[in-house]
């Protein structure tokens, strides 16, 4: 009886110092694997981590995040939903694949990852939630620049088709104004004008959200005079943040609350021959990407009304006696 008991305590013993061994090397595996790799309770508190884990939120030591909630990092607007599905699968037994959301790293940068989480069980008692982390933010952020770049060849493109199907100038310059406030940096609504040059002066021709008082002061706009004629002197777009701290914004009226303005050059042929300013909020971020969308339209818009213009002189000419400017047969 003695052997036996000695004989089975030591088949015991090795069988938990094979078990002890595999569970080391098991840690040791998960603890050295390049994707994040968590453990948490039912309640959702971190009872362990890895080293790519600590990583992606941007913390030195796996240790420091042990007791912390599995969630306090994740972006507030979709916390509630990542929860939501943590809760579901811990009742149902079923996860999604994977579970994307925006983090918040330990110095306040943000990042996105993929969650791939599943049950954690010891035995037969459901003990709490794991998972595999993922950092996906270069893909993320490479395929919000895809979309981002489809939505403004989409946006020049219909741009281009509304511009394209009118050669009256006055109707031209209506539909790039509101064709613009398609334009995310403009929803909550479009101030705008268009200038025309006509030699030393610039005549506006067009505009959207401005007051009666607004185009009685610009009537008589002179080239180099205030944001629009320097824009139409230079030939150089401006971007200017506030109204009221820029001096080269020359013409002001009482009540004009301080705005941002986004000025770009029409040119057709390397010539200026308009102006398109737009007004948005003072102090507004002004994204390059949004300059950058603009210019182009600015490019399209030129264009379209040197043509529209070259049209109605054109026609002018045709129906006109050249010497007397007399209506002629045709015109008849």
């Amino acid at each position: 009886v003695l052997k036996k008991i000695a004989y089975y305590t030591a088949k015991r013993n090795e069988a938990e110092e094979a078990l002890t061994e595999s569970e080391r090397k098991y840690r040791s595996l998960v603890t050295e694997i390049n994707d994040g790799f968590f453990i948490s309770d039912k309640k959702g508190v971190i009872t362990f981590a890895n080293n790519a884990f600590a990583r992606i939120y941007g913390f030195d030591n796996p240790a420091q995040l042990i007791g912390r909630p599995l969630l306090e990092f994740i972006d507030p607007k979709v916390r509630k939903n990542v929860a939501e599905v943590f809760l579901n699968g811990l009742d149902t037994g079923e996860f999604p694949e994977d579970v994307e959301a925006r983090i918040f790293r330990k110095d306040g940068s943000t990042a996105f990852v993929q969650i791939n989480p599943d049950l954690y069980t010891e035995g037969r008692s459901l003990v709490g939630i794991k998972g595999i982390m993922m950092d996906i933010t270069e893909r993320k952020v490479a395929e919000e620049e895809l979309l981002r770049s489809r939505n403004d060849l989409s946006i020049l493109n219909n741009i281009a088709s509304v511009i394209n199907h009118t050669m009256d100038t006055d109707e031209l310059c209506t539909k790039i104004l509101s064709t613009l406030k398609c334009l995310d940096m403009f929803q909550e609504g479009l101030t705008g004008s268009i200038f025309m040059l006509e030699g030393d002066r610039m005549k506006l021709v067009s505009h959207i959200g401005h007051s009666a008082y607004f185009m009685d002061l610009h009537s008589e706009l002179r080239v180099g005079e205030c944001l629009c004629g320097i824009a139409a002197k230079t030939g150089e777009s401006i971007v200017s943040n506030n109204s009221v701290n820029d001096p080269r914004h020359t013409v002001r009226y009482a009540g004009n609350r301080g705005h941002g303005s986004i000025v770009i050059p029409l040119k057709a042929r390397e010539i200026v021959i308009g102006v398109l300013c737009l007004y948005v909020p003072a102090d507004f971020d002004m994204d390059e990407r949004n300059i950058e969308l603009l210019k182009s339209v600015a490019n399209q818009a030129g264009v379209a009304l040197d043509n529209a213009r070259m049209y109605a002189e054109t026609k002018k000419s045709s129906l006109h006696d050249p010497l007397t400017g007399i209506p002629n047969r045709r015109k008849m």
